[in-house]
């Protein structure tokens, strides 16, 4: 019987893209049998992978005080190799190496430092103290897992090079975007929106260049997911006339509605956490083949830029969003090439089977060569 692996994650629903889709589907293509504990509502069979629920509760800190039953559930779970996903789960995970006496691969999704420091929910600056603290503590002791897997490059921060170590980005996969691009007259005149929707990640200047745009061509802002602070319904409600919004789908209903829009539009604050990080809304674009317009964030700006997918607006003012949502309506066969570049980027480099590598030869490394 083959290796076997046991995931575990407490923030994220079992069928998380990067969890599930990306990781788990391609360690059981492999060859290992892998187990899933996440949040879910049975226990159930999926693409070869098997998945136990463990509820999430509402409240955080309720959530906080039963972290210990990943412990439980990875004891449980005799496994050849773990893969966990939280920083909250460290100290447990760090006891379930000790007593399991099997490696432990720890997967970085964000900079939790920066995470903590931008968290509205955390009032107060003392209190953001100590977690800044606690998460510099935790990543450091963090050192002594087996491997360490993430999502953006946080070596020279964190100082992880003394072990296996693989950045494995969040590059979408080839067969769910397969049918893309979708032919111009099949599509509606839609700037897609696809994320957590808040103030910091632009919903105010998206809504406003929309709303200047559509004075000059016909255009509604296309909005998939889910608000992720407060007031952010009534401003939707109030802009239903350019606004369709879709609110959070699965991500294959995702896909399917991706097919209607023309233009990618990402537009994110420094406030808000994610500078620094590489969204995977920039590479769904590309695969879609639409054109992107994005603000300048270092992070993103130079994967635009060298395919030549897009245009970077250095700033927030919705006028200059405008400006280029109503030049590639406009210019369809502009639209058509830049958004071809951001295919053949996708098709070639920032697709998940090529990034894919990377997991599976950690996996060897850390199982010595041993077959899987």
């Amino acid at each position: 019987m083959g290796k076997s692996v046991c995931i575990l994650t407490s923030t994220h629903p079992a069928t998380d893209v990067r969890v599930f889709y990306r990781e788990a589907r391609t360690l059981a293509k492999r060859g290992l049998r892998v187990s899933v504990f996440a949040d879910w509502n049975r226990e159930e069979d999926r693409d070869g992978v098997r998945i136990y629920p463990i509820r999430k509760p509402k409240n955080r800190f309720v959530r906080i005080l039963l972290l210990y039953r990943f412990l439980i559930n990875g004891l449980s779970c005799p496994a050849d190799i773990y893969h966990f996903h939280e920083l909250e789960l460290v100290p447990f995970m760090i006891i379930l190496k000790i007593l399991s006496r099997k490696p432990v691969i720890f997967d970085i999704h964000e900079d939790f430092e920066v995470q903590y420091r931008k968290a509205r929910w955390l009032a107060g600056r003392p209190l953001k103290f100590v977690l800044v603290s606690i998460s510099r503590l935790l990543l450091f002791i963090s050192c002594i897992f087996d491997g360490i897997v993430l999502a953006f490059d946080y070596r020279r921060k964190y100082l992880f090079d003394k072990k296996p170590l693989c950045i494995l980005r969040n590059y979408p996969i080839k067969n769910m975007f397969g049918r893309f691009p979708y032919p111009d007259d099949k599509k509606g005149n839609y700037v897609l929106y696809t994320g957590g929707v808040s103030r910091r990640r632009g919903i105010e200047e998206m809504i406003e260049a929309v709303r200047i745009a559509n004075k000059r061509v016909d255009v509604k802002l296309l909005l998939i997911g889910k608000p992720i602070e407060a007031g952010i319904l009534p401003l939707i409600e109030a802009n239903r006339d350019i606004v369709d919004y879709r609110g959070f789908l699965d991500w294959k209903e995702a896909v399917e509605i991706y097919r209607i829009a023309k233009v990618g539009l990402y537009i994110v604050h420094p406030t808000s956490g994610l500078a620094g990080n590489l969204p995977n809304k920039i590479f769904e674009y590309m695969a879609m083949g639409i054109p992107i317009i994005a603000s300048g964030e270092e992070s993103w700006r130079r994967y635009i830029e060298e395919t030549d997918s897009g245009f970077i607006i250095d700033g927030f003012e919705p006028t200059c969003y405008a400006e280029k949502i109503v030049y590639l309506f406009k210019n369809k066969d502009e639209a058509r090439r830049l958004g071809a570049n951001g295919r053949y980027a996708f098709e070639t480099h920032f697709n998940w089977e090529a990034e894919s590598k990377k997991l599976l030869a950690l996996y060897d490394r850390i199982l010595k060569g041993e077959d899987i």
